[in-house]
């Protein structure tokens, strides 16, 4: 590796983790978790000090211990998962192509997925793998009652996702057009009809679609599930994100949820605004979920960390939303659940030192 592409790599790190430092002290000066002790501290840094990674910082220990009461020196900084470990294990110059949402049919073709509509690649307009015309993406469109739309490249929180109703070309959202609203997306986004989901999911809140998300980490002996969450959405909201207010809850190994969730803020609740008790829940089809994730993992494995979001469709079959190998949520995984990578912590501390 040349000098200059090492010197730019080491800016391109940096910069990652400054952000991700940032992000985390607004997070605490904004919610003010209870502190660590002296003592606490002292153990984070001896143990990460012991693998490598010198005066590590605690604001995420005490971010997470402080809210969920769980202190642990295995919770994972943002300002090491993402420039060291995620930067090592995920092939980043791969990304721009594989993760655009209007190739998941391609990448995973046995795999059952939300219906897409219409899809949008860098302004062209295809239904399925035609290419087609804008009036002709505007009269399919018309053919539906709801659908939603998305951006389909680097979009993460429930960013810029719109569900709206349709009638004669005219939408539900803010009035537009339809031509308007596929305007407004300009190019790379995919428009997509609405999953209609299992009822023991919709009773967590019915005016969102509540996924699941699963981390999943590719290995030579197979795909291992590390962490899941389900996302609850808040009363009369379209996504289940906790950017957007909802909130994160655990799943045990056989589906049941952990009986609390916390929002972004870090506050607990144990009842969902629809007033279902937490504890009362089981996800349907888990194991079918973590089944669905494992087969597709390996169709890319350029990502040997991916985080998976996964419906439950009304018939109890799960459904694969999307793939995120960037923002895979790890402040809401360990939030929920605790320490990210348990048994691997360790060996993808090791990998995260073999720097790019």
């Amino acid at each position: 590796m040349s000098f200059l592409i090492r010197k730019r790599k080491d800016l391109v790190r940096l910069n990652l983790i400054l952000w991700y430092r940032r992000k985390i002290k607004v997070k605490i000066r904004k919610h003010n978790p209870k502190t660590l002790s002296s003592n606490q501290k002292q153990e984070i840094k001896a143990y990460y000090d012991k693998r490598g990674y010198k005066n590590v910082k605690t604001y995420w220990h005490r971010y997470f211990g402080g809210f969920n009461n769980i202190f642990s020196v295995e919770y994972l900084p943002e300002d090491i998962f993402h420039p060291y470990i995620a930067a090592t294990v995920n092939e980043m110059k791969q990304w721009p192509a594989l993760l655009d949402k209007n190739l998941l049919e391609v990448l995973f073709p046995n795999t059952k997925q939300l219906k897409s509509v219409v899809k949008n690649i860098n302004g062209f307009y295809y239904n399925g793998s035609t290419r087609i015309s804008e009036k002709e993406a505007i009269d399919i469109c018309n053919t539906h009652d709801r659908l939603v739309i998305k951006p389909s490249i680097e979009s993460g929180g429930g960013k810029d996702v719109i569900g709206f109703r349709i009638k004669d070309k005219i939408t539900d959202y803010k009035d537009m057009s339809l031509k308007h609203l596929l305007r407004e997306f300009e190019k790379d986004f995919i428009v997509q009809e609405i999953l209609e989901q299992h009822e023991d999911m919709k009773t967590l809140n019915e005016s969102s679609l509540n996924s699941i998300r699963i981390l999943s980490y590719l290995r030579e002996d197979g795909v291992h599930v590390l962490s899941s969450i389900v996302r609850i959405g808040r009363a009369g909201a379209f996504t289940d994100n906790s950017s957007s207010g909802g909130m994160s809850c655990g799943i045990n190994e056989d589906g049941s949820l952990k009986g609390y969730g916390f929002n972004q803020a870090g506050n607990q609740r144990f009842i969902t605004d629809s007033g279902t008790h937490l504890n009362q829940v089981v996800i349907p089809a888990f194991d079918k979920a973590k089944e669905l994730i494992k087969a597709a993992h390996i169709n890319v494995p350029y990502f040997k960390l991916i985080a998976w979001d996964v419906a439950i469709d009304r018939n109890k079959e799960p459904v694969l939303i999307e793939y995120n190998t960037y923002r895979m949520g790890i402040s809401s995984l360990q939030l929920a659940n605790g320490p990210l990578l348990g048994k691997f912590t360790d060996e993808l501390l090791e990998l995260g030192q073999n720097k790019k």
